[in-house]
């Protein structure tokens, strides 16, 4: 993403400062899939960005919310309603504002007098400015209570695109009004609510219902359910079946990209029917999650133009038969050979029994096919490997997959003793630009 120019700037009495970046064309690697810029149109030549950088001077030792004039932040957005369209909050401290709350009277006809002339794009019909913003991050953000900040701004962000409130773990952020996103945000591509243990999946799935555009939903870490995947299928099914009879505007967005890492209300028929019907998922991670083991590998998947996979710590079925040649790890060796762009490829486990010893060698070789032909390497596409906890030391023959068949491959990141110092300098040997890891702390 190119930056047109870079201005430091900070407000007055000790509150965030803040960068505005001038945004150029979009990176075109995104997994949107689009190649265009996701936060702007096409006639827009820049965006303006304000990035509020933390300070220590934020927040008074006595929790007053009203450290700061109430309305500084208001005046702010209120004066760049029409332009800013990408702001960033991450990891600031919002404790002493009370957004918009000396904007709330300004339909008045008292006040619409004292004011200059201001267009009817910028003011909603409550007096209140609507905001151009396509991209808002507040992770990380600590607040005094979200009905002071977040639900009034996010209201007034009718355009609001990509939204990341990840991380907030203070319980101010357990009031949020998830109900706000499908009432005031009904242009949402991309949600980010990682960590966040007091989500309210029955207004999420009303997010994914009434935001067609939602094409991401990265949740690790959080009390997500199955009943939002369940969502996200129908949403997707109810648009093949009815194709036909809507104009491409009505069309719900495929889904790119699902992040379900950590969560202990994924159950395996919720992630199987996303695996089954999503063939345009670009990235999908389910790790370490406790309803999910690695049968999962033995469905049927559509999504065969992944670009990333991360599926670790999956336990093995009960049912299993350890005689059988048809283990867990070689079905889920057969299934990650049918990933044809596969870029980003996270297996094992640290904690659970997972062999490569038998199927590791199906992602170097397809059919018997050459090993210096790219069309008979699966994973030609390859930039990065993470083999974490399995139990088998990495021999020769693995070790000639990872350096003959994966050409792009840049980092190897493997738990500890799963490569021996000898074999490293082995790969070394063959393969210098990739740089090797082993993993030292497990979590």
């Amino acid at each position: 993403m190119e930056l047109g120019f870079l201005q430091e700037l900070s407000f007055n009495n000790g509150t965030p400062g803040c960068q505005e970046v001038q945004w150029g064309t979009a990176d075109s690697n995104d997994i949107s899939g689009d190649g265009g810029d996701v936060t702007g149109t096409e006639d827009e030549s820049a965006e303006v960005e304000y990035v509020f950088m933390p300070t220590q001077d934020t927040m008074d030792d006595d929790d007053n919310e009203v450290t700061f004039r109430p309305d500084h932040l208001g005046d702010f957005l209120t004066a760049r309603a029409s332009t800013l369209k990408r702001l960033s909050f991450e990891g600031s401290d919002l404790v002493g504002f009370n957004l918009f709350e000396a904007h709330k009277n300004i339909g008045t006809t008292t006040e619409q007098e004292a004011r200059p002339a201001t267009s009817t794009s910028t003011l909603c019909t409550s007096g209140l400015p609507t905001l151009a913003l396509k991209y808002l991050n507040l992770a990380k953000t600590s607040i005094h209570r979200s009905r002071s900040v977040v639900e009034p701004l996010l209201r007034q962000c009718p355009k609001l695109e990509i939204l990341d409130i990840s991380w907030n773990f203070d319980p101010p952020w357990d009031e949020f009004q998830w109900s706000t996103l499908h009432q005031h945000c009904l242009n949402l591509t991309s949600l980010s609510i990682g960590g966040i243990s007091s989500v309210d999946n029955d207004q999420l799935v009303q997010v994914v219902r009434l935001c067609p555009g939602l094409c991401s939903l990265v949740a690790p870490q959080s009390n997500l359910l199955s009943s939002v995947l369940d969502a996200i299928v129908d949403r997707h099914v109810a648009g093949l079946t009815g194709s036909q009879g809507r104009s491409t505007a009505q069309q719900p967005a495929p889904f790119r990209e699902l992040d379900v890492s950590w969560c202990a209300g994924i159950t395996q028929d919720a992630i199987e029917s996303v695996l089954q019907h999503l063939a345009t998922l670009k990235s999908i991670k389910f790790s370490w999650c406790q309803q999910i083991d690695l049968s999962v590998f033995r469905c049927r998947w559509s999504c065969l133009d992944l670009l990333e996979l991360e599926a670790q710590g999956l336990d093995k079925s009960a049912a299993c038969d350890p005689e059988s040649k048809n283990t867990p790890e070689y079905s889920m060796f057969e299934q990650i050979s049918k990933f044809r762009s596969l870029k980003r490829l996270v297996i094992g486990s640290d904690e659970v029994s997972v062999s490569i010893e038998n199927g590791f060698g199906l992602l170097g070789s397809n059919g018997g096919g050459r090993m210096d032909d790219p069309v008979h390497m699966p994973l030609s596409r390859l930039e990065y490997l993470e083999l974490v906890g399995v139990e088998y030391t990495m021999r020769e023959p693995e070790l000639t997959v990872v350096a003959d068949s994966f050409p792009r491959l840049t980092r190897f990141h493997f738990g500890l003793g799963l490569v021996t110092p000898e074999m490293q300098a082995w790969l070394s040997s063959r393969r210098p630009d990739i740089h090797q890891d082993e993993q030292h702390i497990y979590y």
